[in-house]
């Protein structure tokens, strides 16, 4: 009987104990009987409240759904966006005007919205996209917000059901998923000046919920612009010698390809090639190119 007491005590003790670790790893807190209105209001939560699990009713619009999310999206009312972990459910699409309810989690970067139940009761145009700073973007601030930001574009290609984009602005990379323009070729885009309107997002560490890189998902063919297409074909400019790339050229520009020439050292299918020419230079030249090179 003794015993019997002494192992109740100590279940007694180590309950408050195990109700504190599931409530801290975001898993199965109540919910409680706050409820938010508005995506603002989400995004603005602290990572404590948010993992407090505070049930949430919302209506808005869709503003990205890539396939690759499997159902998860990013939705937008009158105070902002916020991403919608609506795992395995039926994907709606961009623009469908559907109501949210579900509940806050403190989410792998951000706040979101978790357990949804999703309902769709029309359709609505996309919100206007915000122009924003380019530092800005890259700093995190802009998750799940419908924004506008320009870049040249360092790469292109087609992965699956959609259009994978490397864009450079003021020194800063960023990548962005859109779908396939109808008879597109993804190299008549490289070296081009854009306009993107889309819905940022991130690439995240989630152990510890950091920012590793930005994205942003455009849901529509329409809303990514060619301000300016590439000027000349480079393979029609002047050969420049790989130990002239880093030199001082004053007819130089950041945007424009350059036309190099050399003999091929070593290839990585799919990752990057080497080249040296006949004036020493040496030179690493990433490429998805999944192909080996031939001679003429």
């Amino acid at each position: 009987m003794k015993s019997s007491l002494s192992w109740l005590a100590l279940i007694s003790r180590l309950i408050p104990v195990l109700a504190f670790f599931i409530v801290a790893q975001g898993g199965f807190a109540q919910p409680t009987g706050e409820l938010l209105t508005n995506a603002a209001d989400v995004i603005s939560l602290s990572a404590e409240r948010a993992s407090s699990s505070i049930k949430v009713a919302v209506t808005g619009v869709v503003t990205a759904a890539d396939p690759t999310m499997r159902g998860r999206f990013f939705f937008q009312d009158a105070t902002g966006g916020v991403f919608v972990d609506n795992a395995n459910g039926h994907r709606p699409e961009p623009g469908d005007l559907v109501v949210v309810s579900g509940i806050s989690h403190v989410g792998a970067y951000a706040p979101i919205i978790t357990a949804p139940t999703v309902k769709k009761i029309g359709t609505a145009p996309l919100p206007a996209a915000r122009r924003v700073p380019i530092d800005q973007l890259m700093s995190g601030a802009e998750d799940s917000q419908r924004i506008e930001v320009s870049g040249i574009v360092r790469a292109a290609r087609i992965d699956g059901l959609r259009l994978v984009v490397d864009l450079a602005s003021a020194g800063y990379r960023f990548r962005v998923y859109m779908p396939i323009p109808p008879g597109m070729d993804p190299q008549t885009l490289v070296a081009s000046q854009v306009r993107v309107r889309g819905t940022a997002a991130e690439a995240h560490n989630r152990s510890v919920r950091q920012l590793i890189s930005v994205e942003v998902y455009v849901p529509l063919v329409s809303d990514f612009v060619v301000d300016k297409p590439e000027s000349i074909n480079p393979f029609e400019k002047p050969v420049v010698p790989l130990n002239s790339l880093a030199q001082y050229r004053r007819d130089n520009s950041f945007d424009q390809r350059v036309h190099v020439r050399g003999t091929v050292t070593l290839q990585r299918l799919g990752e990057n090639l080497f080249l040296q020419d006949a004036m020493g230079g040496a030179l690493q030249v990433q490429s998805r190119q999944p192909t080996g090179l031939r001679s003429r």
